[in-house]
């Protein structure tokens, strides 16, 4: 669910500053970034799977995906006091790795969503049985 993927997005979020190094703009987009996708999805969870809604979870991660991006181009540059001048170069310089990224996510997110969906049931049979409440 959605508290579970928030929880471990700002893990992932810290313990990647911890790995690679402190930069306080990544901390900033990865916080922001990753826990909106990790509430989004997780609340996108809630909707009943059928492969007529394989489309529209591979929009909705395509947009996640260049919102990435955009955050990032508005983040930096606020946070480093960027020129307006500055900024748009900033921009455009990040459309050559958005596109390749959307594509990428289309992509993977088509073929994997199903396989990757029917192992999560499965492997959550098991989670959800001991965490439901009896009745007396």
């Amino acid at each position: 669910g959605w508290k579970r993927g928030v929880a471990a997005a700002t893990i992932f979020s810290l313990l990647r500053q911890l790995i690679f190094g402190f930069f306080p703009t990544v901390l900033v987009l990865y916080l922001c970034y990753y826990n909106l996708l990790c509430l989004a999805f997780g609340l996108i969870g809630k909707w009943r799977f059928s492969y007529k809604k394989l489309p529209i979870f591979v929009v909705i991660a395509c947009v996640f995906t260049m919102l990435f991006t955009i955050m990032d181009n508005l983040i930096t540059p606020l946070w480093y006091g960027y020129s307006a001048r500055a900024l748009k170069v900033y921009f455009m310089a990040s459309l050559s790795f958005m596109i390749p990224q959307v594509i990428c996510t289309a992509i993977s997110v088509s073929l994997l969503f199903v396989p990757l969906y029917k192992a999560f049931v499965v492997a959550g049979k098991p989670i959800l049985k001991n965490t439901m409440v009896k009745k007396v």
